[in-house]
């Protein structure tokens, strides 16, 4: 199976970090919402299924066989370029793993933020190269933000599902700006939907709408007939 470049690194990047000292209220704030984040049992095995891929009149259907997000085994006949999709996968895999399998968490304290109505309180990541932030309402995370090279983005979390008292996005926007003059450039829009498999949940459906340069695009990703592996893909 093809290992995950994007897993790999955020797991490097965690673990290189430097590691500062936090505001207390920051970081129970911060605890007490990732306890509150879905994740699949440490022991999680892995699922295969059927997989559909549309992007706008094109479409495409295969299989894919994964032991988690760093292993992806992905068939589509006839797609030409996999990356995008690939991408979504390991993403969408990476953060349904238990914290402890994925390691991508940042281990260093937080800064007490200002509050905003609509998505809660501010908490930043204190010597993080990529000047993250979250925001957090009623113990869920509702805003993300970062910096790269070239550009920043937030994330808005505007709905969540709630499974077994504990959350997953459903419905967020991803806002792109240009760190050259702060010119928007970018603004994605995630629809996720899960399925319930022997007593997991599992991804289902995700739709991704992208405005960029002029121009609307959506792409639809979709898991049917989903079975757990009983052992773990090497």
């Amino acid at each position: 199976m093809d290992k995950s470049v994007f897993v790999e690194q955020a797991a490097q990047e965690a673990a290189e970090a430097e590691i500062v000292p936090g505001d207390g209220r920051a970081d129970a704030l911060l605890r007490e919402a990732r306890a509150r984040i879905y994740h699949w049992p440490a022991d999680f095995r892995g699922f295969e299924c059927k997989i559909a891929y549309l992007d706008g009149v094109d479409s495409f259907e295969g299989t894919l066989s994964t032991g988690g997000s760093r292993r992806i085994e992905l068939d589509l006949p006839g797609l030409a370029d996999s990356r995008w999709l690939r991408f979504q996968i390991e993403e969408l895999l990476a953060h349904r793993e238990a914290p402890e399998v994925n390691k991508m968490a940042s281990k260093t304290g937080c800064s007490w933020g200002d509050w905003d109505e609509n998505y809660g309180r501010r908490i930043d990541f204190l010597g993080d190269k990529m000047s993250s932030f979250y925001r957090i309402k009623d113990r869920k995370l509702t805003q993300i933000g970062r910096r790269y090279k070239g550009r920043n983005f937030i994330i808005n979390i505007d709905a969540h599902h709630s499974y077994d008292d504990k959350f997953v996005a459903n419905f967020y926007t991803a806002y792109y700006w240009s760190n050259e003059d702060e010119k928007l450039v970018q603004v994605e829009t995630y629809l996720d939907e899960y399925q319930k498999v022997g007593e997991v949940h599992l991804p289902a459906r995700r739709l991704v709408t992208e405005a960029v340069d002029g121009k609307l695009r959506s792409r639809c990703v979709s898991f049917s007939e989903p079975a757990l592996l009983k052992e773990k893909s090497a």
